[in-house]
């Protein structure tokens, strides 16, 4: 089994060998100074190498479902985080992330079940309680 990491005061087991942990490592930090950078479309394949070294890596997910959204990829997008978030359900940015996603597909339910999460787990985030008003103003279905 590998080091236990840090990601957001978060601990993340790395369930990988130790000859893989350095190419990961390599892939993290190609994939976080692109995205850093709004370079998506490349930190995109770094992020699909950090997954295809290890498939539960919940922040790459995060970051996929991220850069998915951001190029309007919504399906994509929301499906990158809910893997995400299943693999690690308490990081409020997800479900603010998949609440966002959801906002711009207009799906109004699944937009409130997210940011409510995301507000429980963070309540004085005040982007959140802004994009709850903004979902609270979409037509219901």
């Amino acid at each position: 089994m590998g080091p236990v990491v840090a990601d957001h005061g978060i601990k993340v087991d790395l369930d990988v060998s130790d000859a893989k942990e350095t190419e990961l490592a390599v892939a993290r930090e190609r994939a976080e100074a692109l995205f850093g950078e709004r370079k998506y479309f490349a930190a995109e394949r770094w992020y699909k190498e950090v997954i295809r070294i290890h498939e539960r890596d919940d922040r790459a997910w995060a970051r996929l479902g991220v850069i998915a959204v951001t190029q309007k990829r919504y399906d994509a997008g929301t499906t990158a985080l809910q893997k995400s978030i299943k693999i690690n359900p308490n990081v409020a940015s997800r479900y603010y992330n998949l609440a966002l996603a959801y906002y711009l597909q207009e799906d109004r339910e699944e937009a409130i079940k997210a940011i409510d999460r995301a507000i429980q787990l963070s309540p004085d985030r005040a982007n959140y309680l802004e994009l709850k008003v903004r979902i609270a103003a979409l037509k219901g279905d």
